[in-house]
């Protein structure tokens, strides 16, 4: 079976061997990333779908692996932000309907949140999500940011590459 590494601005998708062994630390117990995962090949779950359960086997104490290793996604985003401010973006939301089209300017984390705002004509919003609560995905022509399991109530923003 072959796997398809994602052409990726942030964690590629399987991660990369060395980072496994280094950063996630497999096979060392209680210091392998608890947030590391099979999808298929080794993958980061740290703003994923799953976020939820892995933190509440954490909570309940019946993971073997409990370390939290790095940034995940979210660093790699911060380090290759340059690579996207200018890009498209579109916020949408359902909720009552929403969506708003303009140019990423700036992706900062401030304090528990993550604001990513968006210039529109002459003018900026940010949208602003808690970093516990994010779920990041990539697709070969964007990014998606949202609630995590919630995009479809509380609205998520799409960045295309």
């Amino acid at each position: 079976m072959s796997i398809k590494i994602l052409n990726s601005l942030l964690l590629p998708s399987p991660l990369p061997e060395d980072h496994v062994n280094t950063v996630c630390k497999i096979g060392k117990e209680s210091e392998t990333c608890r947030f590391l995962t099979m999808s298929p090949g080794f993958t980061c779950g740290k703003f994923s779908s799953i976020r939820g359960a892995i933190d509440e086997r954490f909570s309940a104490g019946s993971l073997t692996a409990t370390g939290d290793n790095c940034e995940g996604i979210l660093g790699k985003l911060l380090e290759t932000k340059a690579a996207l401010i200018g890009k498209k973006i579109e916020y949408i939301e359902r909720m009552p309907t929403v969506e708003v089209m303009g140019t990423l300017s700036n992706i900062a984390v401030e304090g528990v949140m993550l604001t990513l705002t968006l210039d529109v004509e002459s003018r900026s919003f940010p949208y602003q999500i808690a970093i516990d609560s994010l779920q990041i995905d990539e697709t070969e022509k964007s990014l998606s940011f949202s609630l995590r399991g919630f995009a479809a109530y509380a609205g998520s923003v799409e960045i295309f590459k």
